[in-house]
């Protein structure tokens, strides 16, 4: 019955999970230590499966295990051990490339060919893994575990070495429909124009002309009557001819000139201080509401950034991330230290030194659209970007 029971939970909880978020699958081999009375014995070949699902929201994340530990004792005894494990995983914040994490949970190994002294049972596990980014799609991982059976006549203990690869998978979620923002300004329509008179062509017309008849090509004040020229000639103005400027170079077109740019480089698109030198940039990376996964609209805006540093290696970068207000400030935080970091993570796997890179979080402050609109918090779940050398 309590295998029944647990099987079913694992069903509901998947499903619940896997409909509302993006989610990790990783696939791990290691090796199983079982008789741990003398010292670790790590012989038994282990395979692993594992669903990580995403909660941007919430410190701990689900994740459902699946080992099978090859036994193959002699004589007939047992031959494999089955294993369902539910895991709250707790990522540790760094700055570095690979993150470390914890995680603990409760589980049910099942015996196959089970014998006296080796039942199935369920049991509580616990440890700690590294994860490695080495491209944006695949994750190289390392974990230590340890299980504690509970009930039975012997209560032994296990523990596991395991290294594998993870893929991060993001579901496909109905976008909201967002109405088009009216023009503050509509054009009026045109006025149709009725033609006035001019009879006598002087560009004056008739309704406003004091002198109807002025001969063709006569020169005319505003009242249509003939200019006479005056018998004194006008004396010839001879033009000073313009003095050269000298044109004071900005190599850079941030708008200080060469002479006093500091930093002769900054790339297009950075605000400048008063000695031409880099402060912040909006980074045109784009999120869905509650997720830190970069959508695919925004490769070619991480590929430039990415020849950019590449190109220019005396520069660094501080990368900020930013939610809208959705949602308490505690979380909020913790997402926009997400967005940041998988923003570095992308640069990384570009080819950025992570020693140049520097990932931190604002949560929802320093708004620059209004949070009340749709359009306002799309604006304010942004990544900002400061160079500095």
């Amino acid at each position: 019955m309590s295998k029944k029971l647990l099987f079913l939970a694992s069903l509901l909880l998947f499903q619940n999970l896997y409909s509302q978020n993006d989610y990790e699958i990783s696939l791990k081999y290691g090796l199983t230590s079982i008789d741990n009375k003398g010292a670790f014995n790590f012989k038994k070949h282990t395979f692993q499966g594992d669903m990580l699902f995403k909660k941007p929201y919430s410190a701990l994340e689900p994740r459902v295990d699946f080992s099978y530990v090859n036994i193959s004792e002699s004589n007939g005894g047992v031959e494999s051990l089955l294993q369902i494990a539910f895991n709250g995983i707790l990522d540790l914040k760094t700055n570095f490339i690979a993150t470390p994490y914890l995680f603990g949970g409760i589980g049910y190994e099942h015996v196959v060919n089970s014998r006296k002294n080796f039942d199935s049972l369920p049991y509580f596990q616990g440890g700690a893994g590294l994860k490695y980014a080495h491209s944006k799609n695949v994750n190289l991982v390392a974990e230590f575990k340890a299980m504690q059976m509970i009930g039975g006549s012997n209560e032994d203990n296990e523990f596991a070495l395991l290294i594998g690869l993870s893929f991060p998978l993001t579901t496909i979620r109905a976008e909201q429909k967002i109405e088009p923002l009216a023009s503050d300004t509509t054009p009026a329509p045109l006025q149709s124009r009725s033609l006035q008179k001019d009879s006598d062509h002087d560009g004056v017309v008739d309704s406003k002309d004091l002198c109807p008849s002025t001969n063709f090509n006569a020169i005319v004040d505003k009242s249509g009557c003939e200019i006479k020229k005056s018998s004194t000639p006008s004396p010839i103005i001879t033009p000073t001819p313009p003095q050269k400027q000298q044109v004071a170079l900005d190599s850079d077109n941030d708008g200080v000139i060469d002479k006093l740019d500091k930093c002769p480089n900054t790339p297009k698109g950075f605000s400048v201080n008063q000695v031409g030198c880099a402060s912040k940039k909006i980074l045109d990376i784009k999120f869905n509401s509650n997720s830190y996964q970069i959508l695919p609209s925004s490769n070619t805006k991480l590929d430039n950034f990415a020849n950019f540093l590449k190109t220019n290696l005396s520069f660094k970068a501080i990368i900020v991330g930013y939610t809208d207000n959705t949602g308490s400030s505690s979380q909020n935080q913790i997402l926009s230290q997400r967005r940041a970091l998988e923003v570095k993570k992308a640069l990384v796997a570009r080819g950025v030194k992570a020693s140049r890179l520097k990932a931190i979080g604002k949560g929802e402050l320093n708004p620059i659209a209004d949070n009340e609109t749709e359009a306002g918090r799309r604006e304010n779940r942004r990544i900002e970007v400061e160079i500095y050398q």
